[in-house]
Formats: structure tokens, sequence, C-alpha cells
């Protein structure tokens, strides 16, 4: 190949790349805004820790 045709070559592959980058942005950032949290959910309460029992330091003589 004569260096015209490669950088011809590197440019369409460089255009492809951009394109499918450009759809694949675009179907995330659909995505994201697509997605929004239910408006009555409740989120689970936190389940209760068990009280830890105090020990005394006394000294050891």
């Amino acid at each position: 190949m004569s260096a015209d045709d490669k950088r011809g070559f590197l440019g369409d592959v460089k255009r492809a790349a951009y394109s499918i980058n450009w759809d694949i942005q675009r179907t995330f950032r659909d995505l994201e805004q697509a997605i929004q949290p239910d408006e009555f959910s409740v989120a689970a309460p936190k389940p209760a820790k068990a009280p830890k029992a105090k020990t005394e330091n006394a000294p050891d003589r």
C-alpha cells in the first residue's frame, strides 16, 4: 500500500470508531435518563445492633 492509501484507510477506521463511540455514548445517556427510582419506594430499615456489654477495668494487683 502507498502512504496515501494507508492514510485513507486509517481515516476510514478513525471515522468508524468515532461513529461507534458516539452511538454507544448516546445509548448510555438514554439509559441513564430512562432509569429513575420509584417515588413511592421506602428504604429498608437498618437492623438493630445488639448493645455491647460494658466490662469494668479493675486493676490487677
